[in-house]
């Protein structure tokens, strides 16, 4: 009895580990999707303004230009950060100890990642205040917003997405 008792629990752990297999494989490819298409998305918006470089006298296309240059960083950092999905035994590392704890601080512990994002958020913040006083004060927007004064903004933005992530202790490496 004994017997057919670990058989079952065997057929059972047998089961939901091939299940989670089927999980993992889905989750693996939706996330690829998602960094590929988010690279070559924002790639083509980046290509677009290189080639047609008389639209960045509008404010409001620096930001979106912007925007995707942070978007297409995300998306370079989500195929080298891969540590979502892959086990931190198959990563590969540095074996120099220096280059190692380098990788370890600021790519393994997704750093990158996050500090993109959350400047990608702010050029957001900033792109939409920017659009609200162009729709609020459209007599005030032609004056008080021009292309020095949106690059200062997403200056600010990337700054403060920057420093916003240095203390983050859910970003920090366990020894």
């Amino acid at each position: 009895m004994n017997i057919s008792l670990t058989n079952s629990t065997a057929e059972s752990f047998v089961s939901r580990e091939t299940g989670a297999d089927v999980g993992q494989i889905v989750k693996e490819v939706l996330y690829w999707l998602t960094a590929t298409i988010a690279l070559l998305g924002n790639l083509l918006v980046c290509l677009f303004f290189c080639r047609n470089h008389y639209f960045l006298r509008k404010p409001y296309n620096v930001f979106i230009l912007s925007l995707a240059v942070t978007d297409f960083v995300t998306a370079i950092n989500l195929f080298v950060a891969t540590s979502y999905l892959v086990a931190s035994d198959s990563l590969l590392r540095p074996s120099n100890h220096v280059a190692a704890e380098i990788f370890c601080r600021i790519v393994y512990s997704r750093f990158l990642l996050f500090t993109f994002g959350t400047a990608s958020i702010y050029v957001c913040l900033s792109l939409t205040l920017e659009r609200w006083f162009a729709v609020a004060h459209p007599s005030k927007y032609i004056y008080a917003v021009n292309v020095k004064r949106a690059l200062i903004a997403l200056t600010c933005s990337w700054l403060i997405g920057i420093l916003a992530c240095f203390d983050n202790p859910s970003l920090q490496v366990n020894k």
